[in-house]
Protein backbone atom coordinates (compact mmCIF):
# COMPACT_ATOMS: atom_id res chain seq x y z
CA UNK A 1 0.00 0.00 0.00
CA UNK A 2 0.99 3.55 -0.67
CA UNK A 3 0.04 6.61 1.15
CA UNK A 4 -0.84 9.83 -1.22
CA UNK A 5 0.39 12.77 0.89
CA UNK A 6 -0.91 15.07 -0.79
CA UNK A 7 -4.85 16.78 -0.85
CA UNK A 8 -5.69 20.16 -2.17
CA UNK A 9 -7.30 22.40 0.63
CA UNK A 10 -10.82 22.67 0.43
CA UNK A 11 -12.68 26.19 0.40
CA UNK A 12 -13.82 26.50 4.01
CA UNK A 13 -11.23 27.15 7.11
CA UNK A 14 -10.91 23.83 8.16
CA UNK A 15 -7.99 21.50 7.02
CA UNK A 16 -8.11 17.49 7.85
CA UNK A 17 -10.79 16.39 5.53
CA UNK A 18 -8.19 16.87 2.91
CA UNK A 19 -5.61 14.70 5.04
CA UNK A 20 -5.88 11.60 2.56
CA UNK A 21 -6.07 7.81 4.60
CA UNK A 22 -3.92 5.22 4.11
CA UNK A 23 -5.32 3.63 0.29
CA UNK A 24 -4.67 -0.46 -1.01
CA UNK A 25 -3.56 0.80 -4.36
CA UNK A 26 -1.41 4.29 -5.43
CA UNK A 27 -3.42 6.93 -5.96
CA UNK A 28 -2.97 8.75 -9.21
CA UNK A 29 -1.93 11.90 -9.40
CA UNK A 30 -4.47 15.38 -8.41
CA UNK A 31 -3.87 17.77 -11.60
CA UNK A 32 -2.12 20.64 -10.32
CA UNK A 33 -4.12 24.23 -10.34
CA UNK A 34 -7.31 22.67 -9.19
CA UNK A 35 -7.86 25.12 -5.90
CA UNK A 36 -6.89 28.47 -7.70
CA UNK A 37 -7.91 30.09 -10.31
CA UNK A 38 -6.06 33.16 -12.37
CA UNK A 39 -7.33 36.87 -11.95
CA UNK A 40 -6.79 40.36 -13.74
CA UNK A 41 -5.46 43.22 -11.84
CA UNK A 42 -8.89 44.45 -12.74
CA UNK A 43 -10.68 41.69 -10.95
CA UNK A 44 -8.91 42.23 -8.08
CA UNK A 45 -9.58 45.84 -7.82
CA UNK A 46 -12.73 45.63 -8.20
CA UNK A 47 -13.41 42.35 -6.04
CA UNK A 48 -10.34 42.88 -3.46
CA UNK A 49 -11.43 39.84 -1.09
CA UNK A 50 -11.39 37.10 -3.49
CA UNK A 51 -10.13 34.21 -2.22
CA UNK A 52 -7.80 30.95 -3.73
CA UNK A 53 -6.80 33.27 -6.58
CA UNK A 54 -3.57 34.87 -7.88
CA UNK A 55 -2.45 37.12 -10.65
CA UNK A 56 0.56 38.17 -12.37
CA UNK A 57 2.81 40.56 -10.87
CA UNK A 58 5.49 42.84 -12.69
CA UNK A 59 8.97 42.23 -11.40
CA UNK A 60 9.35 46.22 -10.86
CA UNK A 61 6.95 45.80 -8.08
CA UNK A 62 9.80 44.60 -6.03
CA UNK A 63 12.65 46.54 -5.12
CA UNK A 64 16.29 44.70 -5.06
CA UNK A 65 19.78 45.52 -3.92
CA UNK A 66 22.56 47.64 -5.96
CA UNK A 67 25.52 45.71 -6.78
CA UNK A 68 28.45 45.58 -6.48
CA UNK A 69 29.19 47.32 -3.39
CA UNK A 70 25.59 47.03 -1.70
CA UNK A 71 27.14 46.90 1.80
CA UNK A 72 29.12 50.11 1.44
CA UNK A 73 25.81 52.38 -0.58
CA UNK A 74 22.85 50.64 0.72
CA UNK A 75 20.98 51.18 -2.65
CA UNK A 76 18.13 49.66 -3.86
CA UNK A 77 15.76 49.90 -7.28
CA UNK A 78 12.97 48.40 -8.71
CA UNK A 79 14.07 44.88 -9.99
CA UNK A 80 14.66 44.52 -13.71
CA UNK A 81 13.27 41.81 -16.13
CA UNK A 82 12.24 38.34 -14.62
CA UNK A 83 13.71 35.65 -15.44
CA UNK A 84 10.59 33.16 -14.81
CA UNK A 85 7.02 34.34 -15.82
CA UNK A 86 4.38 32.55 -13.09
CA UNK A 87 1.88 30.05 -14.92
CA UNK A 88 0.32 27.99 -12.26
CA UNK A 89 -0.48 28.12 -8.63
CA UNK A 90 -2.10 25.41 -6.24
CA UNK A 91 -2.90 25.31 -2.51
CA UNK A 92 -1.85 21.69 -0.79
CA UNK A 93 -2.40 20.35 2.34
CA UNK A 94 0.35 17.34 3.29
CA UNK A 95 0.72 15.07 6.51
CA UNK A 96 4.54 16.05 6.40
CA UNK A 97 6.62 18.14 4.81
CA UNK A 98 7.25 17.55 1.26
CA UNK A 99 9.64 19.01 -0.89
CA UNK A 100 9.27 17.89 -3.91
CA UNK A 101 5.20 18.34 -5.17
CA UNK A 102 6.30 18.18 -8.56
CA UNK A 103 6.19 14.36 -8.22
CA UNK A 104 2.83 14.26 -6.85
CA UNK A 105 0.80 16.29 -9.17
CA UNK A 106 0.33 16.32 -12.72
CA UNK A 107 1.81 19.60 -13.78
CA UNK A 108 0.49 21.69 -16.61
CA UNK A 109 2.23 21.17 -20.07
CA UNK A 110 4.41 23.24 -20.55
CA UNK A 111 6.02 22.99 -23.90
CA UNK A 112 9.91 24.06 -24.10
CA UNK A 113 11.07 26.94 -26.83
CA UNK A 114 13.48 26.12 -30.02
CA UNK A 115 16.12 27.68 -28.64
CA UNK A 116 17.17 27.98 -24.82
CA UNK A 117 20.38 29.65 -24.82
CA UNK A 118 20.32 30.54 -20.73
CA UNK A 119 21.87 27.22 -19.16
CA UNK A 120 18.91 27.29 -16.89
CA UNK A 121 16.21 24.59 -16.33
CA UNK A 122 12.81 25.48 -18.56
CA UNK A 123 10.22 24.73 -15.58
CA UNK A 124 10.79 25.83 -12.41
CA UNK A 125 8.03 24.59 -9.27
CA UNK A 126 8.66 26.69 -5.97
CA UNK A 127 6.88 25.71 -2.80
CA UNK A 128 6.25 27.52 0.09
CA UNK A 129 5.23 25.09 3.08
CA UNK A 130 3.33 26.65 6.81
CA UNK A 131 3.18 24.44 9.41
CA UNK A 132 -0.02 23.42 11.11
CA UNK A 133 1.94 22.10 14.22
CA UNK A 134 2.55 23.67 17.50
CA UNK A 135 6.68 24.40 18.30
CA UNK A 136 8.35 22.77 21.09
CA UNK A 137 8.16 25.28 24.31
CA UNK A 138 11.87 26.00 24.91
CA UNK A 139 10.77 26.21 28.60
CA UNK A 140 9.96 22.83 29.14
CA UNK A 141 12.44 20.91 26.92
CA UNK A 142 11.98 18.08 24.97
CA UNK A 143 12.86 17.01 21.60
CA UNK A 144 12.13 19.58 19.08
CA UNK A 145 9.03 18.64 17.01
CA UNK A 146 10.17 19.66 12.65
CA UNK A 147 7.49 18.12 10.82
CA UNK A 148 3.76 17.35 10.85
CA UNK A 149 1.06 18.73 8.98
CA UNK A 150 1.78 21.66 6.69
CA UNK A 151 -0.75 23.88 4.64
CA UNK A 152 1.76 25.55 1.29
CA UNK A 153 1.40 26.87 -1.64
CA UNK A 154 3.12 25.88 -4.92
CA UNK A 155 4.24 27.58 -8.19
CA UNK A 156 5.01 26.95 -11.54
CA UNK A 157 7.52 29.31 -13.63
CA UNK A 158 8.54 29.11 -16.99
CA UNK A 159 12.02 30.44 -18.35
CA UNK A 160 10.89 33.88 -19.77
CA UNK A 161 11.30 34.74 -23.30
CA UNK A 162 13.84 37.40 -22.40
CA UNK A 163 16.50 35.32 -20.17
CA UNK A 164 16.22 32.32 -22.34
CA UNK A 165 18.28 34.92 -24.84
CA UNK A 166 20.52 36.53 -22.19
CA UNK A 167 22.90 34.11 -20.61
CA UNK A 168 25.50 36.94 -20.25
CA UNK A 169 22.76 39.10 -18.16
CA UNK A 170 24.16 39.38 -14.65
CA UNK A 171 20.98 37.91 -13.10
CA UNK A 172 20.53 34.89 -14.94
CA UNK A 173 24.61 34.68 -14.87
CA UNK A 174 23.85 34.25 -10.67
CA UNK A 175 21.06 32.11 -10.80
CA UNK A 176 22.72 29.59 -13.41
CA UNK A 177 25.36 29.60 -10.75
CA UNK A 178 22.90 28.76 -7.75
CA UNK A 179 20.79 26.15 -9.63
CA UNK A 180 24.16 24.06 -11.02
CA UNK A 181 26.36 24.36 -7.88
CA UNK A 182 26.67 22.12 -5.60
CA UNK A 183 24.62 21.24 -2.60
CA UNK A 184 26.92 21.97 0.05
CA UNK A 185 28.55 24.92 -1.46
CA UNK A 186 28.04 28.23 -0.06
CA UNK A 187 26.27 30.05 -2.78
CA UNK A 188 22.90 27.67 -2.28
CA UNK A 189 22.42 30.43 0.98
CA UNK A 190 22.15 33.12 -0.95
CA UNK A 191 18.75 32.52 -2.18
CA UNK A 192 16.61 35.48 -0.61
CA UNK A 193 12.54 35.58 -0.73
CA UNK A 194 10.77 39.11 -1.27
CA UNK A 195 7.56 39.33 -0.29
CA UNK A 196 5.04 42.09 -0.40
CA UNK A 197 1.72 42.79 1.02
CA UNK A 198 -0.29 45.02 -1.07
CA UNK A 199 -2.80 45.92 1.53
CA UNK A 200 -1.32 46.53 4.68
CA UNK A 201 -3.35 49.16 6.28
CA UNK A 202 -6.21 46.96 6.32
CA UNK A 203 -4.74 44.33 8.51
CA UNK A 204 -4.83 45.98 11.61
CA UNK A 205 -0.84 45.51 11.94
CA UNK A 206 0.81 46.65 14.93
CA UNK A 207 3.38 49.33 15.59
CA UNK A 208 6.46 46.69 15.21
CA UNK A 209 4.60 44.65 12.68
CA UNK A 210 4.07 47.67 10.85
CA UNK A 211 7.90 48.49 10.63
CA UNK A 212 8.82 44.89 8.91
CA UNK A 213 7.02 46.15 5.77
CA UNK A 214 8.30 49.63 5.48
Amino acid sequence: ARRSPLAAIPPGPEHDDAIPAETGAAAPLRRFGTMTRQVTEEEVRAQPNMQNTWSVVQASAFVTRCGPNYARNKLKKPSGAAIYDLVAMDLVSTEAKQFHIASLTQLPAIFPAPENNSGLPEVLVVTFQTPLYAPTNPVFGGKAKTDGKNVGKTAVFRLSDWARQAPDETSVKLFRRFVNCFPNDPFRKRLKCIASIANPQELNFSRVEKGLFA
